[in-house]
């Protein structure tokens, strides 16, 4: 987001401490980014489990509330964890640890086979 301090922060960290990210971006795939609306599609992976994993603060590109009205429309099994950080914070500790916790965890009860 131009004129985003906060943002420009975020990828500056991103650069710093991923060594593979890359800030620039194909048009074909933004053209795909802009044009896919994930809500309308959510309800159709079921039966497959769904577990949604975010943070209750601000995140300019992914609103509380989208998150909320996709997981409504999940169907089960399903979760949802809203975790006490900002969006963008859930790329670094302690938030990224949380975040791999409770993944693991989910895909041990849904996709293990023992």
């Amino acid at each position: 987001m131009p004129g985003d301090d906060e943002q420009a922060t975020h990828f500056e960290n991103l650069k710093r401490t991923q060594g593979t990210w890359r800030e620039d971006v194909t048009l074909l795939s933004l053209e795909h980014v802009i044009d896919f609306r994930p809500i309308d599609v959510v309800a159709e992976i079921a039966p497959r489990a769904c577990c949604l994993i975010t943070g209750a603060g601000a995140d300019p590109v992914h609103p509380l509330d989208q998150i909320l009205e996709a997981y409504e429309r999940c169907r089960e099994p399903k979760r949802l964890h809203l975790l006490p950080h900002r969006g963008l914070d859930l790329r670094y500790d302690p938030g990224w640890t949380c975040c791999m916790q409770l993944a693991g965890a989910w895909f041990a009860e849904h996709l293990t086979t023992g």
